[in-house]
């Protein structure tokens, strides 16, 4: 008899899947980090220790994020939509919040990937000169200057001027967050980004298809499950069995083998 196994093994799965799942949205503000090059730490607000950052870890709100030399860091946000930051080499930044999504960086470049932002939202990345908003575009940015590579970036000084920049242009900014000159973009300057923008939707479509949170690994309850359905087949024909002789036994008869019980004569 095999009646039993498939009810156990089905509400065990269940268990595992909605404990898996829980442990999925514990947090679902935190940024996942798409990829790292190089050297790429992080650590918690009011925390004095780095940690080294890999694929897939999870940065909560108020972490600060650096990258080391030759090195970049890409962050994902999926709380307000799809979008990605690229802190580029020698940079810090602070990730504020992710629903609006608000990252200070502190030092350094950082490319920014905005698609698909939920309604009512935005996206904001602020140096100690200037603050870039937009809905849906992407640009390049540091607190000297900023570049628009996809429709329209909205710019505020700390000296209190405002620009919206199109696409193809960009702007210098003073150290006292005036506005300088504007400059169209170069042709290496939009491959760059092109590249940058085709690599990050990528990884962020994949991230979110595959429910980065709660991916399958050799740790996860239902993998487990999975792999050892056959026990769970030989625990529950082992009951099955040991039910069918009590029985037998309780009806005068014999066990003679298989599942058959003998009714005696």
């Amino acid at each position: 008899m095999r009646t039993l196994a498939p009810v156990a093994f089905f509400a065990a799965l269940s268990v595992a899947a909605c404990a898996a799942s829980a442990g999925a949205s514990s947090d679902p503000s935190a940024a996942r980090v798409l990829t790292v090059k190089g050297e790429a730490r992080a650590r918690s607000a009011g925390a004095a220790e780095w940690k080294t950052l890999a694929k897939n870890d999870a940065v909560p709100e108020g972490s600060e994020v650096a990258t080391g030399a030759e090195s970049f860091c890409e962050l994902g946000f999926f709380e307000a939509g799809k979008s990605a930051v690229r802190l580029q080499a020698d940079s810090r930044a602070v990730f504020v919040s992710a629903n609006p999504v608000r990252v200070n960086l502190l030092s350094g470049r950082v490319f920014s990937l905005v698609r698909e932002l939920k309604k009512g939202s935005e996206f904001q990345v602020s140096t100690p000169t200037a603050i870039a908003s937009a809905r849906g575009t992407g640009w390049e940015q540091s607190s000297d200057r900023l570049s628009v590579f996809e429709d329209t970036v909205h710019l505020s000084t700390s000296a209190g001027q405002t620009e919206d920049v199109p696409s193809g242009r960009g702007f210098r900014i003073g150290p006292d967050g005036t506005l300088g000159e504007g400059f169209a973009l170069t042709d290496e300057e939009m491959a760059a980004w092109e590249a940058f923008r085709r690599a990050a939707a990528r990884r962020l479509d994949d991230a979110f298809s595959s429910d980065t949170l709660s991916q399958i690994d050799q740790n996860d309850p239902v993998q487990d499950i999975l792999q050892n359905k056959d026990a769970f087949d030989d625990l529950n024909d082992q009951d099955a069995l040991e039910k069918d002789k009590d029985k037998s036994q309780d009806g005068g008869g014999g066990f003679q083998g298989g599942n058959t019980v003998g009714t005696g004569g």
